[in-house]
């Protein structure tokens, strides 16, 4: 999964915001009544392995990080300590893809 500012050829484009409002993707820390809940945790009990660089050779899947208007798929707002804005793109980005292979 390549996560970068300056990713060429993305396959999402995700604006980053500063109000949950704004955004169609929200990940905050400790929210009871959210819709899915993660875990940041090593594990191989067949659990699905997501790696983010910004200097993938041949990824999965590309994402372009923005804070411009122009030409986004997605909007996400993060509040995390435990999670950083590219590795909570690379999530959304996973169940995005997901999502599309049904």
């Amino acid at each position: 999964m390549k996560v970068s500012s300056t990713a060429f050829s993305p396959d999402l484009t995700i604006k980053i915001v500063d109000y949950p409002k704004k955004a169609n993707l929200i990940l905050v820390d400790d929210y009871k009544d959210g819709d899915i809940q993660i875990c940041k945790k090593s594990t191989s009990l067949g659990a699905k392995t997501i790696k983010v660089s910004s200097t993938a050779f041949s990824p999965d899947i590309t994402i372009k990080l923005t804070d411009s208007s122009f030409s986004v798929d997605y909007t996400i707002f993060v509040a995390s300590e435990r999670m950083t804005i590219e590795e909570a793109a690379a999530l959304f980005a996973v169940i995005w893809q997901a999502n599309r292979d049904k």
